[in-house]
């Protein structure tokens, strides 16, 4: 049995990446961390993936939920690397690097979940 949210299926590794990523873009967004270009490009794309996502939840649609996962696989992994690059702390990378770990199962588990036999 599926979990329902308002009368919609509830995926919770979809919904916890769309407010990670909501509250990446927001928090990228009011603060200069690294370059004003980087950041705003970070901001948006993690604000876009928020309402990807949120959308394939609303709308239940496997195919948007499958590209909302791709871009957070994109866009955690770039949060990563710019972490670790830039020393910014060891843990700020890990936790990104975790989220880019969350988002590829997600996306294997969705694509897998649609095959048959």
């Amino acid at each position: 049995m599926i979990a329902r949210l308002f009368r919609r299926a509830f995926r919770p590794a979809a919904m916890a990446l769309a407010i990670a990523c909501l509250a990446l873009g927001l928090s990228w967004a009011i603060q200069d961390r690294i370059d004003g270009l980087f950041d705003n490009l970070v901001a948006g794309v993690a604000i876009g993936v928020a309402l990807v996502l949120f959308a394939a939840w609303y709308y239940d649609s496997d195919r948007a939920r499958r590209f909302g996962f791709l871009l957070s696989v994109w866009l955690w992994s770039s949060v990563a690397a710019v972490a670790f690059m830039n020393l910014a702390g060891w843990t700020s990378g890990l936790l990104a690097l975790a989220w880019a770990i969350l988002a590829g199962g997600s996306y294997w588990a969705e694509v897998d979940s649609t095959r048959t036999p």
